[in-house]
């Protein structure tokens, strides 16, 4: 990251507002400018689905299920509430 990370913007423009101009994304991080400043910072992409490493989010607790795992969840459910109506 070049020249600093938050803040207030230096210029006057935009109410010493940073105005982030940040290009397409085509990996995990971005490059982003300040149209009023000049800085240049990098910012983190996101996609839900990334295969770019550094989606944590993958395989920790808050992973969201597929709907093949919640469905599979459901017929379990289902089998042992009939396992303990017929005992």
């Amino acid at each position: 990251m070049a020249g600093g990370e938050g803040g207030p913007c230096p210029s006057r423009k935009n109410n010493y507002q940073h105005y982030w101009i940040i290009k397409e994304a085509k990996g995990p991080v971005s490059q982003g400018c300040c149209d009023n400043c000049g800085l240049t910072q990098e910012f983190k992409n996101y996609v839900q689905a990334s295969t770019w490493g550094d989606d944590h989010r993958s395989s920790g607790p808050l992973r969201q299920k597929t709907l093949a795992e919640e469905e599979d969840d459901a017929e379990e459910e289902l089998q042992d509430a009939y396992e303990e109506v017929a005992s």
